[in-house]
């Protein structure tokens, strides 16, 4: 019974992850339309939250424990710094370096894990990991991209977003593991829409009207798909699947998102993306075979 449920929540995280790669076209959109990232992310998590309100409206009005509350907080502060850095370090760099290092979380998670929880992951985790992110490397655009890698003040900044989107892998997966996901959900989003809304305030930027008509459906879709319904099934997987399987599952959005990328021609086939996608997709099938051995 434990090891279905375990199966089930890791195919959840896989469909979280193909919805998180469709996000990439989705976001290309909004960037080509010269919309402001904070008031994108500040419409995202708020319509989120919303979502996760309507959905699960009598228990999120229901009393909720300081600890559930505490660590919503948390998470939705973790949540907002991951996604904010990530889009200004990308500002400031090339998009194959921000999308291998944002995706090096795989390899950063089960070292984290071992420092925080003082449990070491075991060997097949560590080589699981290691192969995701070997291809990972693959999937990404320049053919030299690691071999010529030059860490500039982008990247740093890109690279310290990838360290964050770990710690909310590990946050939600071992500090929220018995608090309610749907409030975990709904506290979450709404501390990061409340951080995007004063960071978009304080930046005194004007928001065109045009850019708004233009972009305001593909915000509300990673609004309500991308992130209200993933960040509710993030938070609800996790308390099945180890936080260090979930950060190999998830190191497949580079997967799907070359994949849409493909079917909309922002990107030709190459074949170190079926190499990459090979590499991946095994890392994740050997992670699920384990659930049904274990």
């Amino acid at each position: 019974m434990k090891t279905s449920r375990q199966l089930f929540a890791k195919m959840l995280l896989l469909f979280v992850t193909i919805v998180w790669g469709s996000g990439y076209i989705v976001n290309e959109y909004i960037i080509r339309e010269g919309m402001d990232p904070r008031f994108t992310l500040t419409i995202r998590f708020i319509a989120g939250a919303t979502l996760i309100c309507i959905l699960f409206k009598k228990r999120i009005i229901s009393r909720t424990p300081f600890q559930t509350v505490f660590h919503g907080i948390i998470a939705g502060i973790i949540l907002f710094l991951a996604l904010y850095t990530e889009t200004i370090g990308q500002s400031k760099t090339t998009v194959s370096n921000a999308a291998l290092i944002t995706s090096m979380n795989v390899i950063i998670v089960p070292y984290l894990v071992w420092i925080i929880t003082h449990k070491r992951p075991s060997k097949h985790t560590f080589m699981y990991s290691f192969i995701a992110m070997v291809g990972v490397v693959f999937l990404s655009e320049s053919e030299n991209n690691i071999r010529n890698l030059s860490l500039n003040s982008g990247d740093i900044i890109v690279l310290f977003g990838a360290f964050l989107f770990a710690l909310q892998i590990i946050w939600i997966g071992y500090f929220c593991r018995k608090d309610n996901p749907e409030k975990i959900a709904f506290i979450q989003l709404l501390i990061a829409g409340l951080c995007s809304s004063v960071f978009l305030i304080l930046s005194g930027n004007p928001i065109l009207a045009t850019n708004i008509r233009e972009s305001i459906i593909p915000i509300l879709y990673l609004g309500l798909f991308p992130t209200g319904i993933c960040y509710y099934l993030q938070s609800y997987a996790e308390r099945f699947v180890e936080a260090t399987d979930a950060a190999i599952i998830f190191s497949a959005e580079g997967v799907f998102g070359s994949l849409f990328s493909l079917l909309v021609g922002f990107e030709k086939f190459h074949w170190r993306l079926l190499i990459g996608s090979s590499l991946i997709l095994l890392s994740i099938f050997k992670i699920c075979k384990h659930s049904e051995i274990a």
